[in-house]
């Protein structure tokens, strides 16, 4: 039975928890990103990156210990704030998971029969009928739609109109050729 499964029905607020703290490091990192890409080349900022681009997180330390001036210093403690965001969403977020990891390896030991029938019948195998039966339709009725739209396309106008409208060209086309000097 898949871990999801578990997780979906007995643990789904602990998986918003972590869901959440992933979503505050994917913030976080953004905007760390951010600045370091936003960063001029002769700022405090290039002063604390790799060859690579990346961070130097020791660097950033060691810098932040020397006296600068009040300016670089509150870029390089909102660079550090960034950092120590990351770093701490990402220690919390594997705690979380290992924590979830547990109670669910303890939650196999303790489902029920019916718990276990909610599980496979109603959210493993009915969830997948239901969507591949609802991907059909779908592609069924996407398919119909294009169909009837070519249709309504191609027979736009009626017999009538269409004899008419041939009509008309025939006859400008008969009288280009008198004019040019053609008779039949």
């Amino acid at each position: 039975m898949p871990k999801a499964l578990i997780i979906e029905m007995f643990f789904a607020a602990e998986q918003k928890v972590i869901d959440d703290t992933d979503a505050a490091i994917i913030v976080a990192q953004a905007e760390l990103d951010e600045m370091i890409e936003n960063a001029e080349e002769d700022s405090v900022i290039s002063d604390v990156l790799k060859d690579n681009g990346s961070l130097d997180v020791k660097e950033l330390n060691c810098i932040l210990k020397v006296t600068l001036n009040e300016e670089h210093a509150r870029i390089l403690r909102e660079l550090q704030k960034l950092v120590s965001r990351v770093k701490n969403c990402a220690k919390t977020a594997k705690d979380l998971r290992a924590a979830l990891d547990k109670k669910t390896r303890e939650q196999y030991t303790e489902l029920t029969e019916e718990q276990i029938m909610e599980l496979l019948l109603n959210r493993k195998w009915y969830r997948s009928l239901m969507t591949g039966v609802h991907v059909l339709y779908t592609a069924v009725s996407h398919r119909i739609s294009e169909r009837v739209m070519e249709l309504a396309e191609r027979y736009e106008k009626t017999m009538p109109q269409l004899e008419n409208e041939v009509a008309q060209l025939e006859s400008k086309v008969k009288s280009h050729l008198e004019r040019m000097g053609y008779e039949w």
